[in-house]
């Protein structure tokens, strides 16, 4: 499963990476990582809360679009804070403060 999340995010950054210029992919988008994908959302581990805000505010919708492009679905982003466990699929969907579903 892991294998199958990074291909995505590898097709989704050949799409981004001829949508944002150079310093802005290779500082945000280039440096996610995605690490888990399930119930239709992709789940990305950032550094701190200043990335995750970043990320979510700025970058979020295009991340989401080129997913939903290569994925023919509707998908959602979460962004956690590294060492964060993600929600699980049984458990309705809070945002807490260490937390974003986009």
């Amino acid at each position: 499963m892991q294998n199958d999340i990074q291909v995505r995010w590898d097709q989704v950054l050949n799409l981004l990476e001829k949508q944002v210029n150079k310093h802005s992919f290779d500082t945000w988008l280039a440096k996610c990582k995605p690490v888990a994908f399930y119930d239709n959302t992709v789940i990305f581990e950032v550094p701190d809360h200043f990335s995750k805000s970043w990320l979510a505010d700025r970058y979020a919708p295009i991340i989401k679009q080129a997913y939903e492009a290569i994925m023919h679905q509707d998908v959602s982003l979460q962004f956690i804070l590294a060492g964060q466990e993600p929600d699980q699929p049984s458990k309705p969907k809070e945002k807490s403060n260490n937390e974003e579903v986009i």
